[in-house]
């Protein structure tokens, strides 16, 4: 059940890294090239090969696979007429056509996993006899070791008393704790940019960003949803552009985009 939970967010993860390859490929003004098409095609390709050795081990085991085939070579068509369509010169149909592929991809994977754990579920537990209690904790056993005792103590203040309640305190502690660790990571962030400020401004004194700024900027942009990797990229950016106004021309942290 754990795992269900963790593998059908699969999707959440794979657009974000589409659009770090598409942006990490525009050209000049933010614009689609033939480049851009490629990297989207690459990516399209790899995750293809990651759903197919999934679809071949499920596949090993037993499972019915044909509807995440179908999907796959739909997208495989996609796929096949980016590459044609890009060749014949059309870059925005062609990158239209290659995010379709990815997507199509992604979608394959998602039915896949819900599939196989469909499958699982109704094959292995349709006759289960053990006891309710020793159900519930061979679930609590998998869970990842700081939710595993939260949920413990919940269920013995009377708090989870079914499989459903299980569940739905698993997903609340998970979230409280992802939660917890982008907090850490936003306060980390600013400690280490007002660092590198306050360096910056003994060797340049022209370099000029209070501390208040600094806050603003992580906190617009943790407002709008960045987290992670992702919300330091932004902070970062918007710092260094901010430097640039004050004569400073190189990178906040070199090497940081790589």
């Amino acid at each position: 059940m754990p795992a269900a939970i963790h593998y059908s967010h699969i999707p959440v993860y794979a657009h974000p890294v589409l659009g770090e390859v598409v942006r990490s490929n525009l050209g000049e003004n933010e614009t689609i090239t033939e480049e851009t098409v490629k990297a989207v095609i690459n990516v399209s390709s790899e995750l293809k090969n990651i759903v197919l050795n999934a679809v071949d081990y499920a596949s090993s085991k037993g499972y019915n696979t044909t509807l995440v085939v179908k999907v796959i070579e739909w997208a495989d068509e996609k796929l096949e007429n980016a590459t044609t369509t890009l060749e014949g010169g059309n870059t925005t149909l062609a990158f239209r056509l290659a995010v379709w592929a990815y997507r199509g991809y992604v979608r394959a994977y998602t039915i896949l996993v819900k599939s196989v754990f469909t499958q699982f579920v109704k094959t292995t537990y349709e006759n289960l006899v053990e006891p309710r209690e020793e159900v519930v904790r061979k679930a609590i056993e998998a869970l990842p070791a700081r939710v595993r005792e939260a949920i413990k103590a919940k269920i013995q203040m009377g708090e989870v008393k079914s499989m459903r309640e299980l569940v739905e305190k698993y997903k609340e502690e998970a979230r409280e704790i992802r939660e917890r660790i982008h907090e850490k990571e936003k306060q980390q962030l600013k400690e280490v940019v007002m660092s590198k400020i306050r360096e910056l401004r003994r060797s340049n004194p022209r370099v000029n960003i209070p501390d208040q700024e600094i806050e603003k900027i992580i906190g617009e942009y943790w407002g709008k949803g960045y987290r992670g990797l992702e919300l330091a990229r932004k902070v970062i950016s918007a710092i260094e552009e901010k430097l640039r106004e004050q004569g400073f021309r190189g990178p906040l942290f070199p090497g940081f985009r790589k």
